[in-house]
């Protein structure tokens, strides 16, 4: 075949054009900083990429519950707390109210003690998280409890409006922590103790004096077990909080290796990247030279 100056100019041309397209796709990796922009550039890598990317995105999803479950139990734990000592300090005021030395009025300051008590503990039970009842087992968007007042605005029975089941949040592929106590199974006979306690204090059925110092002796011992109840959701709840804690911990930690790992498909490596932009460029001028030198004419042009 017959070699033409035509075909070694369009030839020379050709290899031009080659030369800035992969000039071109050097300058936009290190524009990027990543080895490929679409599936065609490293289908291997992009695959390996997707999957890392999507248990990525499943970690962090686990992690963000996670931190729900943490902040819901911390909620949970304060307020037994607080519903723990308001128990004890309730057993504290029948001890005192069990003093046969006290008179009646003296026992009417203690009930009014415990009339705040109550409405502190009612505050307590009806604690709300995130817009959401922490002791209403799943009915979360209700009130734990109701209740029912005399005349004079006091506190005579809780009504528990929730349910006794928990609200669970997933924390893992397979696992999933109960974030709230459910009331009625916590701490709602306390009110009931509190209120019998208050009323044995006011003497509102007018016992003997012995007699109301008998009924209120034995207040101790139902204040004594829904405070055992409220310690023992405590420590539950504790022991969760440190297993969910621990948890976030795991994930946190699977989160940045495999964005170590990504990292790995995905950047491009910068020396290597340099050196390859350097080699690219020099063949593209290269090819500029080599095309400017054959278009100098020569006689040899004329005879083809």
């Amino acid at each position: 075949m017959r070699v033409t100056s035509q075909m070694m100019h369009e030839s020379r041309m050709q290899t031009v054009q080659n030369k800035a397209s992969q000039l071109l796709e050097a300058q936009e990796k290190m524009a990027s900083g990543k080895n490929f922009s679409k599936p065609s550039d490293a289908p291997a890598e992009m695959r390996k990429s997707r999957a890392v990317e999507l248990t990525i995105a499943e970690e962090s999803r686990y992690l963000a519950l996670s931190d729900d479950a943490i902040s819901s139990l911390n909620a949970t734990q304060t307020a037994l707390t607080q519903i723990s000592s308001h128990l004890s300090d309730a057993r504290e005021t029948a001890i005192a109210g069990g003093n046969g030395m006290l008179l009646p009025e003296d026992r009417k300051v203690l009930a009014t003690q415990l009339d705040h008590a109550l409405e502190s503990l009612a505050e307590l039970a009806n604690s709300r998280h995130a817009g959401q009842s922490l002791f209403a087992g799943t009915n979360t968007t209700e009130a734990s409890f109701g209740f029912t007042r005399d005349s004079d605005n006091r506190i005579t029975a809780a009504n528990y409006q929730g349910n006794s089941e928990t609200h669970k949040i997933p924390i893992g592929q397979s696992e999933a922590i109960s974030a709230t106590v459910p009331g009625d199974e916590a701490f709602s006979d306390g009110f009931a103790a509190l209120v019998k306690l208050r009323d044995l204090l006011l003497n509102k059925d007018n016992l003997p004096e012995n007699q109301q110092l008998a009924a209120i002796s034995d207040m101790l011992t139902d204040l004594g077990k829904t405070s055992e109840r409220v310690l023992s959701h405590l420590a539950t709840v504790g022991s969760s909080l440190e297993h969910v804690e621990s948890q976030a911990s795991r994930h946190e930690d699977e989160r940045l290796n495999l964005s170590q790992e990504l990292s790995k498909y995905q950047d491009l490596d910068i020396p290597t990247a340099v050196t390859e932009l350097n080699v690219r460029s020099n063949a593209y001028t290269a090819s500029l030279y080599a095309v400017a030198q054959g278009s100098q004419k020569s006689l040899l042009d004329f005879m083809t």
